[in-house]
C-alpha cells in the first residue's frame, strides 16, 4: 500500500508543502492546499512537476512505480519529450486557462530494469503574467498496459470464459464470413451441432465443477480433432457448434463427423470417476440445406434432435449433408 509520499520540492512549486494534518481552525485556503497535495501524492495517475528547464522537481508514487525509481531518484531528471506524430499536431496544443498551455502526445518511458513502454503524456505548462514558463505539470497513461487490457476485454467479449472457445457472438460473425466466402468462391461448408447426452446427470451427481471439467475437456478434444481453418464454438450449456470449412477439400464428411463422435466418447477421468461422454450430433451443409446463417443453424439443430430421438451418441444428417456425405464416400 502506498504511503503517498513524494520527493521533497522547493517552496513555490505547485504542490510544495507539508502533508501533516491541518491544525484546527486553519482557513479554507489551507484546506484547499492540503487537498491539492493529497491529490498529487496519492493519485493513481502518474504525475510529475518539472521546472522551466523541464527538470523534474516532484514526482508522485504512481510515476515512481511506472519507472522503477523512487521519487527522490527522479528529481533532476528530464521530462520526456513527446514524439512527433499525428497525436501531437499543433491543434493539440491549446490554452485551457489563462497562463496554462496544454499539449499531449506519445512518449517512450524507460523502466529502471531497461524495459521501455509507450506512455501517453498530458502536459500543462504554467506561465507567469509576463509569459515566462514557471512549471510543467505532466500526467502519464501506460498505453501498452491499456491496449493489453482492452485486447483482453475484446477477447472475453467474444469467447466463452469456461472453455475459451468462440461464443455465439463471434460464431455469428465468423459464419457470416463463411457464407460470403462460400458464395464468392462457389464452395460449400458444413455445420455440426453437438449436444452432450445425459450431461445433467454429471452436474447433479458429481457437481458443477465436474461438469465444467467435462466441458473443458470436450472443447480441448474438439479443437484438436479439426483442421486449423475449422471453427469450434460453444453454443451454450452443453452444446457446441463446429464449422467445417471448404467441404470439397474434405475427403469424407461422414467420416469426419464420426471421428468427432469417437473423440468425445474416449473415457474422461473426472474427480476419480471414469466417464464415457456421448453426444447427439446433427449435420447441415451450406448452401444445400439453407441460404442464411440462422437457417443453417436451425437445420443442424433439428437434425441433432432427430439423432437424440434415436438414442444417445447418434448422428443425423440433414438432406443436404446426407447427399454430401454419400457423394464423398462414394
Amino acid at each position: 500500500m502506498s504511503s503517498c509520499r513524494t520527493a521533497s520540492s522547493p517552496r513555490g512549486t505547485p504542490f510544495a508543502g507539508s502533508s501533516e494534518p491541518l491544525a484546527q481552525g486553519e482557513n479554507v485556503a489551507g484546506l484547499s492546499e492540503a487537498v491539492r497535495i493529497l491529490a498529487f501524492e496519492c493519485s493513481g495517475t502518474a504525475m510529475v512537476v518539472a521546472d522551466a528547464e523541464r527538470r523534474i522537481v516532484q514526482a508522485n508514487a504512481a510515476y515512481a512505480l511506472l519507472t522503477g525509481s523512487s521519487p527522490a531518484q527522479l528529481v533532476g531528471t528530464l521530462l520526456p519529450v513527446a514524439e512527433p506524430c499525428a497525436d501531437t499536431s499543433p491543434a493539440d496544443q491549446r490554452q485551457r486557462l489563462p497562463g496554462c498551455l496544454a499539449s499531449q502526445g506519445r512518449v517512450q518511458g524507460r523502466h529502471r530494469n531497461g524495459h521501455t513502454r509507450t506512455l501517453w503524456m498530458n502536459l500543462t505548462t504554467l506561465k507567469s503574467a509576463e509569459g515566462q514558463v514557471q512549471f510543467h505539470l505532466a500526467t502519464f497513461t501506460d498505453i501498452d498496459a491499456l491496449e493489453s487490457e482492452q485486447a483482453l476485454l475484446r477477447h472475453w467479449a467474444q469467447h466463452d470464459p469456461l472453455t475459451d472457445l468462440p461464443n455465439r457472438r463471434l460464431l455469428g460473425t465468423e459464419l457470416e464470413r463463411c457464407v460470403a466466402r462460400a458464395q464468392r468462391h462457389l464452395h460449400k461448408f458444413g455445420l455440426v451441432f453437438l449436444d452432450l447426452d445425459r450431461f445433467k446427470w454429471i452436474n447433479d451427481t458429481l457437481g458443477h465443477d465436474a461438469g465444467d471439467a467435462v466441458l473443458q475437456e470436450v472443447a480441448r478434444r474438439l479443437r484438436k480433432a479439426v483442421r486449423a481453418e475449422d471453427l469450434v464454438a460453444r453454443w451454450g450449456g452443453d452444446e457446441f457448434i463446429l464449422v467445417l470449412d471448404d467441404l470439397p477439400t474434405r475427403p469424407d464428411l461422414g467420416a469426419t463427423v464420426t471421428t468427432l463422435k469417437h473423440v468425445i466418447q474416449r473415457p474422461i477421468e473426472i474427480a476419480g470417476h471414469q466417464l464415457k461422454i456421448l453426444a447427439s450430433i446433427g449435420v447441415a451443409v451450406f448452401p444445400d440445406d439453407a441460404g442464411t446463417v440462422d437457417e443453417l443453424i436451425s437445420t443442424a439443430d433439428r437434425a441433432m434432435f432427430v439423432a437424440k430421438r434415436q438414442g444417445p451418441g447418434q448422428i443425423a444428417f440433414s438432406p443436404g449433408s446426407r447427399k454430401n456425405a454419400a457423394a464423398a464416400g462414394g
